[in-house]
């Protein structure tokens, strides 16, 4: 069977299909680190709102929060984390 050739045009296409993406995630990454912690915080509990949840859900949520505020504990022990206090 034979494979489709690909065209220097699609080529280009798809290059700047990729470059575009990476620009997109640069734009998104940018915009977050400029964010404030507490902000970021704020809006995640604000989109867990938004989906139904149940005792075993609510438990979930919980460890996972206290996990996370045990690596942050950790990274700032270990002077891994730089806060914006």
């Amino acid at each position: 069977m034979d494979r489709p050739s690909v065209t220097d045009r699609d080529r280009e296409h798809f290059r700047r299909i990729a470059e575009a993406k990476k620009a997109e995630e640069a734009e998104r990454l940018r915009e977050a680190a400029l964010r404030h912690p507490v902000e970021k915080m704020i809006e995640g509990l604000r989109m867990g709102y938004a989906a139904p949840t149940n005792e075993a859900t609510e438990r979930l949520l919980d460890e996972r929060a206290l996990g996370q505020a045990e690596l942050a504990r950790r990274g700032r022990e270990l002077g891994l984390r730089v806060d914006d206090e």
